[in-house]
């Protein structure tokens, strides 16, 4: 629905929105997708939590490095370019999700001052 808006907001000459429609989504990051991610259960937990941190960074223009720790402050927008499939997205994050954060946000969250 964020693209919709943004296509709506700023169209582009040549590309037109014929129409969009939204599904179910999740309702509670913090409190729910965010900390079963962080477990590391799944092989695609890094991935999923390196899209959402970047695409959040990009539509609310928030620093990489407010949250995340080197070099996945700086390495994150490459890494989700668009030029690389899941497995080299994949690949190219930690296997253990909680090694992208800050020690202080993971701090603050495992305490639930975070969320």
């Amino acid at each position: 629905m964020v693209a919709a808006r943004d296509m709506e907001r700023c169209p582009i000459p040549g590309l037109s929105l014929a129409a969009s429609a939204s599904i179910a989504g999740p309702t509670d990051l913090a409190g729910f997708s965010f900390s079963i991610a962080l477990k590391g259960e799944s092989k695609s937990a890094s991935l999923y939590l390196g899209y959402l941190i970047n695409s959040h960074a990009k539509i609310y223009d928030q620093p990489l490095s407010s949250i995340l720790r080197a070099p996945y402050d700086i390495e994150l927008p490459n890494i989700f370019d668009g030029s690389g499939d899941s497995e080299s997205v994949a690949a190219a994050l930690p296997a253990n999700p909680r090694d992208l954060f800050k020690a202080d946000i993971l701090n603050q969250f495992d305490k639930g001052d975070l969320g």
